[in-house]
């Protein structure tokens, strides 16, 4: 059984100094009401939806198509306003791992449900940085994470008190996740955890030699060339 979900949606325009301002139809918040039997009946994100701001999962780009409700909480991947265009280091570990702390915490401890799960998006032009060179600002000053992409994700879990599930109680004893727990202590705004867009992950493969993308040659040419196909594609 798949959790009840709810989304709001909004007409959004942003304008950078310089630049042509792009108008998008954007996902601002999807909540969902958790329970220990209700988080399964999720799925993969359908590669047949390109969610505002896509611009491919290679080279250079490396776009997610990443959940707003996580597939492991029983959030689709089939719906469209489920989707919105993460980076992916955005996506894995961080997202995956604050999900699959929920899912753990919801699971055992039934006695606090129903558990509200609230992901928020924020498209603010103060939330995208530009980039050196680079005249379209990005999710944490990344090129290739522009607006219609979200700059910030906001998450935050609650209980049928509506009192706050803190990151300590998420954590809990699950070792293999201290290594991140220190990262969502740092970056709590309130109750919120706030998650930038725009994290690039480190490659080195051969794959991305061959495509002379930009993460591993650090080819300032070769950036501002990419760079500027994927603005224009979005239509700055």
């Amino acid at each position: 059984m798949a959790p009840p979900i709810a989304y709001t949606t909004a007409n959004a325009t942003l304008g950078f100094p310089n630049v042509k301002a792009v108008t998008a139809n954007v996902v601002t918040s999807a909540k969902a009401t958790l329970r220990s039997n209700n988080m399964t009946g999720g799925s993969g994100a359908s590669g047949s939806i390109n969610p505002p701001g896509w611009g491919g999962g290679i080279c250079p780009v490396h776009h997610n198509r990443g959940h707003l409700i996580g597939n492991n909480l029983g959030g689709p991947g089939n719906v469209a306003n489920n989707l919105v265009t993460l980076v992916a280091g955005t996506n894995h570990p961080i997202m995956y791992d604050y999900e699959y702390m929920v899912r753990q915490f919801v699971t055992n401890n039934s006695g606090r449900e129903p558990f509200e799960y609230l992901v928020e998006c924020t498209y603010s032009t103060t939330d995208y940085t530009q980039t050196p060179g680079f005249t379209v600002p990005g999710a944490a000053g990344n090129p290739f994470c522009l607006f219609p992409a979200p700059a910030v994700l906001l998450l935050s879990l609650k209980d049928k008190h509506a009192a706050s599930v803190t990151i300590s109680e998420l954590v809990g004893g699950s070792w293999d996740l201290q290594r991140l727990a220190q990262f969502y202590t740092a970056m709590m705004v309130g109750e919120k955890l706030k998650v930038l867009n725009g994290v690039f992950k480190e490659y080195s493969g051969h794959s991305h030699y061959t495509n002379n993308c930009w993460s591993v040659t650090h080819d300032s040419n070769v950036l501002a060339a990419d760079a500027l196909q994927y603005a224009t594609g979005l239509g700055y």
